[in-house]
């Protein structure tokens, strides 16, 4: 076998790896896959029309991500949602997010941000549709746009530990309170900074964004919700 049909499988098992990562990432942030219940590695590759391959190599991802315990012959348990592991997630977001927004600020290219044009027009649409699955798509999309921007893969490696849990606990807030424009008017706010290279912009609605998830998740322990 030459090189090249080397590395081209390779690419394609790493796609296939990426593809099936995203299906059960959705799928447990979205609560499709309840927290607490046990999924088979069978019932898993039904679920997302992957192969055995790729998604054990994305459930191994999503368990370093804390949204999975894969148990040996046993299966993979959905984790359960931790509030308390939440705020100190919380605590270290806010500084890994406000890196990020001030380093895509100031290094994104010329065509990122006209990228991040593009993704605030999607965002003041959701604003519009109250469309919660393309909300919670929009934001991978934002995540990964963010991180290239950043031009820090350091960086985004540590954000991208935190972001599964991170969304599935906006998932529920949002599923709970309906408050989607909310969210999709600060997004495309913070958009509109990073295409315009406001640093300064950027981190302050970061920090009006984190400070609004924090007080959104502080609520729904007082109520009991989550």
């Amino acid at each position: 076998m030459t090189t090249n049909n080397v590395t081209s499988l390779g690419q394609a098992r790493r796609s296939l790896t990426e593809l099936a990562y995203e299906k059960l990432e959705e799928l447990i942030v979205t609560l499709r896959l309840k927290p607490g219940s046990v999924q088979s590695e069978a019932a898993l590759v039904q679920k997302t029309g992957f192969g055995r391959t790729p998604v054990r190599e994305a459930l191994l991802r999503l368990e370093r991500e804390g949204l999975v315990d894969i148990l040996p012959r046993k299966g993979v348990k959905i984790t359960e949602i931790d509030l308390t592991r939440q705020f100190l997630l919380l605590e270290l977001s806010r500084v890994l997010m406000t890196l990020l927004a001030r380093t895509g600020a100031r290094r994104a290219t010329v065509e990122q941000r006209q990228q991040f044009a593009g993704i605030a027009l999607d965002y003041e649409e959701i604003v519009r549709s109250k469309d919660l699955m393309t909300f919670m798509r929009m934001d991978i999309t934002l995540n990964k746009l963010l991180c290239d921007a950043s031009h820090n893969e350091h960086t985004c490696r540590a954000m991208n530990l935190l972001l599964g849990l991170n969304r599935r606990v906006g998932y529920v807030h949002l599923k709970n309170h309906g408050d989607i424009q909310t969210w999709a008017s600060l997004r495309a706010e913070f958009a509109r900074a990073i295409e315009k290279g406001d640093a300064d912009a950027a981190v302050e609605i970061t920090g009006r964004r984190l400070d609004y998830i924090e007080s959104s998740i502080k609520s729904a322990v007082d109520s009991g919700e989550i």
